[in-house]
């Protein structure tokens, strides 16, 4: 594989800071090691130490806690169901009636896994490894914004507010509430986990709704994926981050997904990757640490993209064209500040805006594909040298456009961009 970035793009330093044509690397580099192949006896090839060569975890500890404890948790903070690497919320009211039910009869519930941290402030935080949806169940019943079915159809909540006890709710009588009050849940609790470990736990104990490929994506336990989920938590998803100023779809890990898509391509700019496949599985996955160089560079074209955004005088990117942020057009939005990071605001502005209204043109389905990719490389780097030009290609090419396969789209949860299309069109 070719280095990336072995040659200096006009307009732009590389990300070692040095220009010229020197070679970087997404990691930082360590010391050259040497190892004699002799040295190794093959009277050792069955030793202890060869048995299990991987990581061991502190050994956890299991306890019960009532339903009502866990409640109590959740609300006061001492419980976090929500790490940037969980997922959402993705079981249906009629799963989470379910779990209700199976608590009241008596079946078995899995056991909900805990890593205990300490916030801030020096105080006990169990972080929610697994078992997130069982006890956002717990969560909503109790709260009254979840009702229980019973066998014969019939809704019951645990409370009714004020406000709706004139309505026709079944309210669950005392007895049941305090029986399913006391209902104990089983815990796993692990204390002392390193970064990464709790990506591990939580990728080998999913149970019941499969994982997206973003999820699986953003439960990756590697040195570039945690400054990645940094990168998220410091831009996107906080308090008047990137989620707050555009308009762009963040569940079930596609907030990492972006971030992890946008980097890869900066990273292997003169390449003109497609953000997908074993190259960027294997970049995601490096265990090295990554080179401050490029953390710096990142963070400061991340910080350009929030400023353009907010500004009134420079987001007409994000105000005149109305439609959502398409993850595609994220990634290559800060591509294309990535590589404009000595132009004027008003010139990368202008860039931005262009990019978002020829692409659009071009595609009225903006996905993560192929021939979209491939159109948007082509835009950004002319957009690089001219911020002003209206980009659009020949209509040749056109015509030319391969159509997605229905197995491409299968793995695509872009769907809020897809356009309304007639009964005879092919869907993505």
């Amino acid at each position: 594989m070719s280095n990336p970035l072995s040659q200096k793009l006009p307009g732009r330093p590389s990300l070692n800071g040095k220009g010229g044509t020197t070679p970087v690397s997404p990691v930082a580099a360590k010391p050259n090691q040497t190892c004699d192949e002799d040295s190794a006896s093959d009277d050792d090839s069955g030793s202890d130490s060869d048995f299990l060569d991987s990581d061991i975890l502190p050994q956890p500890h299991a306890y019960t806690r009532t339903t009502q404890e866990l409640h109590h948790d959740i609300h006061h903070g001492s419980i976090e169901l929500n790490p940037t690497w969980q997922r959402d919320v993705v079981w249906s009211p009629q799963k989470q009636s379910q779990l209700i039910e199976s608590l009241w009869r008596n079946f078995y519930i899995p056991p909900v896994v805990f890593a205990l941290q300490k916030d801030e402030d020096g105080e006990e935080l169990r972080v929610c490894v697994d078992g997130k949806q069982r006890l956002t169940s717990i969560l909503q019943f109790l709260d009254g914004q979840l009702a229980y079915k019973n066998g014969s159809g019939q809704s019951w909540w645990y409370t009714i507010p004020e406000g709706s006890r004139s309505s026709k709710r079944n309210e669950v009588p005392k007895k049941w509430k305090k029986i399913f009050e006391e209902k104990q849940i089983t815990c796993v609790e692990y204390s002392d986990l390193r970064a990464g470990q709790e990506r591990d736990i939580f990728q080998r104990v999913q149970l019941g709704v499969p994982l997206t490929v973003a999820e699986k994506l953003a439960a990756i336990s590697s040195p570039v994926a945690l400054w990645i989920s940094e990168l998220d938590e410091k831009h996107i998803n906080v308090s008047d981050g990137l989620s707050d100023i555009i308009d762009i779809e963040l569940k079930r890990g596609k907030n990492f997904q972006n971030m992890a898509q946008f980097v890869f391509c900066c990273h292997f700019v003169d390449d003109e990757v497609f953000p997908r496949g074993r190259k960027f599985d294997m970049f995601l996955n490096a265990q090295e640490e990554v080179a401050p160089t490029m953390k710096k560079t990142i963070t400061n074209t991340l910080r350009r993209f929030s400023k353009l955004a907010i500004s009134y005088n420079l987001n007409k990117a994000f105000t005149r064209l109305k439609s959502r942020v398409a993850p595609v057009e994220f990634v290559f939005i800060g591509v294309l500040l990535f590589l404009m990071d000595d132009a004027s605001e008003q010139e990368q502005a202008d860039a931005v805006y262009n990019l978002r209204n020829g692409i659009r043109a071009q595609f009225p389905d903006l996905r993560m594909r192929k021939d979209v990719v491939d159109v948007l490389w082509t835009i950004v780097k002319s957009l690089r040298d001219d911020p002003t030009q209206v980009c659009r290609l020949d209509p040749g090419h056109l015509k030319r456009k391969r159509k997605p396969s229905a197995k491409a789209s299968k793995d695509d949860s872009d769907s809020e961009y897809r356009p309304s299309r007639s009964k005879k069109q092919k869907p993505l």
